[in-house]
């Protein structure tokens, strides 16, 4: 996938074929956004995922995102309240990711101030 390929339309499309699945795009640069969609990357993605669906999206959709550039990956695992991080490296790759649980606060690495309460999230 090449970084200008149209991400949101990739990311409706899986979403169509694995009805069970979530996710939330975080665009930070409004000229990626027209009035109907994100053209390019988003900056972050948040997916929620399910059993059924785990093993797709910790490999296939994690090197898709890393491939478009998306600099943060949150992947949520709502059944086990875990969340883990993955944000993009200077070196166009996703590092290892950061995990948390559900007592835990999640830095987003996009914005210099922001914070998730987990245990908020997961109520």
């Amino acid at each position: 996938m090449k970084q200008n390929k149209d991400f949101l339309k990739y990311a409706v499309e899986q979403n169509n074929a694995v009805k069970t699945n979530s996710f939330l795009t975080i665009v930070c640069n409004p000229s990626k956004l027209d009035e109907r969609e994100c053209k390019g990357s988003p900056d972050m993605v948040i997916e929620t995922t399910s059993p059924s669906t785990a093993r797709k999206d910790k490999v296939g959709k994690l090197n898709k995102y890393e491939q478009a550039r998306v600099k943060e990956y949150w992947f949520v695992e709502p059944a086990e309240k875990i969340v883990n991080v993955f944000t993009l490296q200077e070196n166009q790759r996703f590092g290892r990711p950061d995990m948390y649980i559900e007592e835990e606060q999640v830095k987003v690495a996009i914005f210099d101030d922001l914070m998730i309460d987990l245990h908020l999230a997961f109520r």
